[in-house]
């Protein structure tokens, strides 16, 4: 039994007395002011609203106990203190008490948290879960009792503390969710749930994998909250981190509400514009909400897309440190807004990316350095928006990811490599070659068990494109591919980039390395054996065609050569010179900031056709260019190519 003040309002006490720099944080006035507001016993209490005070009392107290990183002595003391609670005045507790004991406890193991030296023992668990249930248990009572805010607060808790209400009431969780919607269908709107208990609610359940999460259950819930987006009184609208939560956890579910998707996202991107600097975005809800609509594929506007990019970007400048971007939360919107296949309008909008990314590289700091999936993302973002970074950024990138090899625990994932390594091919960049081999090393010594098969097939393909490619390594890579048991299932993108490469490495009928790339053929084609492929149509086609017949011009249309395929191929009537392929390269074909330089896999497929004969490419825009333009253009270019008259080709 406790007698007097708590033992942790206590601890604060003798908290205040301490003058070391690691509570710094919390000057001693406040800690004064604070323990003076304390005046709270356990034998003041004889009423439920003095039992929430004093809840909170004790939460405020342990919080700053975790905070002056005393975060063991926070939660023991917080637990000893509800236990005696309980003890004393638990006959009186309401489902407002219970509530706020699992609320308090989470905020306080969310404190905790922040404490790099925290480290939790099974003693400390085992009294927070001896609590948490505890609390649980006494909900299931009363239930009918319960508001709105309760189950949200109850579930967002059990999320953040890593814990299932069923484990402690089965069936629990199903119950607080159809007592939440009987709340939504039943009373008055004054009773609704707000949109920070709506948010709570479906990201508590996401972030859960909770089943309960039914489809009546969120979109009834979306319902509500699309309503409050549109609310009359804008205190009763969602902030931003409630509109970014909600998304993150539609996302996390896979349940994606058009409707609701639209409405919360512009309401999201009018607040990065709200004349109040605290009700604007921060990084991390910014990212979170970029991040989500690229996890569901939803075509939001661009004005969404571009003003939450632009808020985000300003952010880099914050002269509050804590409120700029980390890193993944910048690699997190490259990566959306690659997906989405969205360029914001400014170039000099991602040429900030990279150079806030490219300032956390190089910081003193080591733990504001990106992490390697955080470099996976933005190359990968950067390759879907075709936007090729400097080569400082990539050497700087590459290097530190080379050195994330050697730090477990840090150390860059089979898609962090793939996805740097693609992105490099793609975008033709320079990069190292002892930067490749180390890479490459580091991802053939890892379990294969933990290496998705595409990621293999991205890293094969992407040295070929680069040139540095060899059967060795292929036969290395082809090894670890197959080592899984049981047979390895390919799509058939991935065995066609597995089959590129290797005729890519096809020497000359008379090299040494003839033998061993035969065997590597036989090996590829157990593994992977190469598909039937028909080529798709290509971007005005039936207008090329029409060019090529005004020109009176025989060809063969969509050939195949080294495993690609040529739009058409015109053979001389004589059969005095190779044929000629024609390749025409629309602008999508194009690195966007590089004009005039054709992406990785398009320069990949005109090396190999010249193997075969001689490669006449084109630029061309169905959009801009008539038959009869493209008739003239076709005529200079296999003239001028060639060095032949166009009759040649003419029988």
């Amino acid at each position: 039994m406790v007698h007097g003040r708590s033992n942790l309002s206590s601890a604060v006490q003798d908290e205040q007395k301490l003058s070391s720099a690691r509570h710094s944080a919390f000057p001693q006035k406040r800690y004064a002011r604070q323990v003076h507001r304390q005046t709270l016993s356990i034998h003041d209490l004889r009423r439920p609203s003095a039992i929430t005070a004093y809840t909170k009392q004790e939460k405020e107290a342990a919080i700053s106990l975790a905070r002056a990183g005393r975060s063991e002595a926070a939660l023991t003391g917080f637990c000893d203190s509800m236990d005696a609670l309980f003890s004393r005045a638990g006959f009186l507790m309401d489902h407002i008490n219970y509530a706020a004991i699992v609320t308090a406890l989470a905020h306080i193991w969310e404190a905790a948290q922040h404490n790099d030296r925290f480290r939790s023992h099974a003693g400390v668990l085992d009294g927070i879960q001896a609590l948490y249930r505890r609390c649980v248990q006494s909900l299931r009572a009363l239930l009918a009792d319960m508001a709105p805010q309760q189950v949200s607060t109850v579930l967002w808790s059990s999320a953040k503390l890593g814990y299932n209400p069923d484990t402690a009431v089965p069936g629990m969780v199903h119950n607080m969710t159809l007592r939440l919607l009987t709340l939504i269908e039943v009373v008055e709107e004054r009773q609704l749930p707000n949109a920070q208990e709506c948010a709570n609610v479906i990201w508590a359940l996401a972030t859960m994998g909770h089943p309960a999460a039914t489809t009546e259950l969120v979109n009834t819930v979306c319902l509500r909250f699309d309503r409050l987006t549109q609310h009359e009184d804008n205190n009763q609208r969602p902030t931003a981190q409630n509109a970014a939560n909600m998304l993150w956890a539609l996302a996390t579910l896979g349940h994606p509400a058009a409707e609701v998707l639209d409405a919360v996202s512009l309401h999201f991107a009018r607040l990065t514009r709200h004349t109040d600097a605290k009700q604007r975005p921060n990084a991390q809800a910014a990212a979170n909400m970029l991040w989500a609509l690229a996890t569901m594929g939803h075509p939001a506007a661009a004005e969404v897309l571009d003003l939450v990019a632009i808020h985000f970007a300003h952010l880099f400048g914050s002269p509050n440190a804590k409120q700029r971007p980390t890193d993944q939360n910048a690699a997190n919107v490259v990566w959306a807004l690659g997906t989405l296949k969205h360029t914001p309008p400014d170039d000099r909008l991602l040429d900030a990316f990279l150079a806030y990314f490219h300032a956390l590289l190089r910081s003193q700091d080591q733990r504001t350095r990106p992490g390697a999936q955080a470099s996976g993302n933005t190359l990968w973002g950067l390759k879907e928006l075709k936007q090729a970074p400097s080569n400082d950024v990539v050497s700087a990138m590459l290097a530190h990811l080379v050195l994330l090899c050697q730090k477990p625990g840090s150390q860059p994932t089979s898609q962090a490599i793939s996805n740097c390594l693609l992105a490099c091919a793609e975008l033709r960049l320079s990069v190292r070659s002892a930067c490749v081999q180390a890479l490459l090393k580091h991802l053939i010594a890892m379990d294969v068990s933990r290496v998705e098969p595409q990621s293999y097939c991205n890293v094969v393909w992407s040295l070929a494109v680069m040139g540095c490619l060899t059967i060795s390594t292929f036969d290395a890579l082809l090894c670890q591919l197959n080592s899984n048991a049981g047979p390895v299932k390919l799509p058939a993108s991935a065995r066609r980039q597995l089959h590129q490469a290797l005729a890519w490495l096809k020497p000359a009928p008379c090299a040494q390395q003839m033998e061993a790339w035969s065997t590597l053929c036989s090996r590829l084609q157990v593994v992977a054996p190469e598909l039937a492929v028909v080529p798709l149509p290509f971007p005005g086609q039936a207008e090329v065609f029409a060019a090529l017949k005004m020109q009176a011009l025989p060809h063969k249309a969509q050939v195949p050569a080294g495993k690609h395929w040529a739009h058409a191929v015109l053979s001389s009537s004589k059969n005095a010179s190779p044929q000629v392929f024609l390749v025409f390269q629309h602008p999508q074909d194009y690195i966007r900031n590089m004009p005039n330089r054709v992406l990785g896999h398009v320069a990949f497929k005109n090396k190999m056709l010249r193997r075969y004969g001689t490669v006449v490419t084109m630029p061309y825009d169905p959009e801009k260019s008539s038959v009869e333009s493209m008739a003239g253009h076709i005529k200079a270019a296999v003239e001028a190519k060639t060095g032949l008259p166009l009759d040649s080709f003419r029988r």
